[in-house]
């Protein structure tokens, strides 16, 4: 489902409102490899507010901490510290401003997705479904501040964020520079640019950091019920050469009630000790059921074709039941 931005102007009625959801979500995982089953318990808070006056939108409010629990949780984000924790993570938590720049030039502060490739266009929070910005980049969602907005025949947003993800991190000053361009959103098709450079937070390096740069492109086609999505990257880790693209196809019930998704992933890392090719190639099915705006059950089954050397080939069947008031 393509994200509703957040620059564009409330509906009538809307200005001025407060919206809160309650949502809460239950997980389930199972590894070929690792064994066992993992779970993960989401209670979040969904807050939204369009702040207005007699002149107009002043600014869009999006508040959405999540407590979050893992149990046997064997691959984690960096943020928690070990299989078994609970931490308070901020999916998206920030202030857009849009009073002064018509549409044009809004500012954004606070935690919000990195600009780059499909991510930033399509809302994949709180699903199974998710893309490369964790692999690829290392960080989904950060600290920082940006400015985006609407022009005739483009949309973009261009950030300046700490590099540390869910928090606030320091040590070895970390910073990341992105943007992404490209067509509207809502059309048929949409085609956008994106950079990034920076040095993402890395407590397995000395410094503490891992350089990485990027120049991607990714394009979205959606038909009636039929949608393609694709993205493209190359750059650096350090000064090691990284290539990555994923490639996706999704089927829509004709009631809306459920969509379902193909999708391929591939990753390439220059090795540093011999310079040869290290590859993961992943496959991805799923399938997410909606029977009404509160309830919805995620199914996943990702599969590993692939791997670099020394690394197991592994299955991963996610489940997940979720409810927002």
């Amino acid at each position: 489902m393509l994200a509703m931005p957040d620059r564009l102007a409330a509906a009538p009625g809307a200005a001025n409102d407060w919206r809160f959801s309650v949502d809460t979500a239950a997980r389930s995982v199972w590894n070929e490899t690792l064994g066992g089953d993992a779970q993960a318990y989401f209670l979040g808070l969904d807050v939204h507010r369009v702040f207005s006056d007699e002149r107009g939108d002043i600014g869009t409010l999006t508040l959405q901490p999540y407590l979050t629990r893992l149990v046997d949780m064997p691959m984690y984000p960096p943020f928690f510290d070990g299989p078994n924790d609970t931490e308070l993570v901020f999916r998206i938590f920030n202030f857009n401003l849009t009073r002064y720049g018509g549409g044009r030039s809004n500012v954004r502060i606070g935690h919000f997705e990195i600009p780059f490739g499909l991510e930033q266009v399509v809302n994949t929070n709180g699903t199974l479904h998710d893309y490369i910005h964790g692999p690829n980049l290392g960080v989904k969602a950060d600290w920082g501040l940006g400015v985006n907005g609407d022009l005739p025949r483009f949309e973009y947003e261009a950030a300046i964020t700490r590099g540390s993800g869910n928090e606030w991190e320091n040590l070895g000053s970390p910073y990341i520079v992105a943007a992404r361009i490209g067509t509207p959103r809502d059309a048929a098709f949409a085609v956008g640019l994106s950079v990034f450079d920076g040095r993402v937070f890395d407590r397995s390096q000395s410094d503490f950091t891992t350089r990485r740069r990027r120049v991607g492109v990714d394009a979205i086609w959606t038909g009636p019920r039929i949608g393609l999505q694709a993205e493209l990257s190359a750059g650096k880790d350090e000064a090691l050469k990284v290539r990555a693209a994923l490639i996706e196809l999704d089927l829509d019930a004709r009631d809306g009630m459920w969509r379902g998704f193909l999708q391929t992933r591939w990753l390439r890392r220059e090795d540093p000790g011999t310079g040869a090719n290290n590859d993961s190639l992943g496959l991805g099915l799923g399938i997410r059921v909606a029977p009404d705006n509160h309830w919805s059950i995620d199914l996943q089954l990702d599969r590993n074709l692939r791997q670099p050397v020394g690394m197991p080939l592994a299955t991963m069947l996610s489940a997940q039941l979720r409810y927002r008031t």
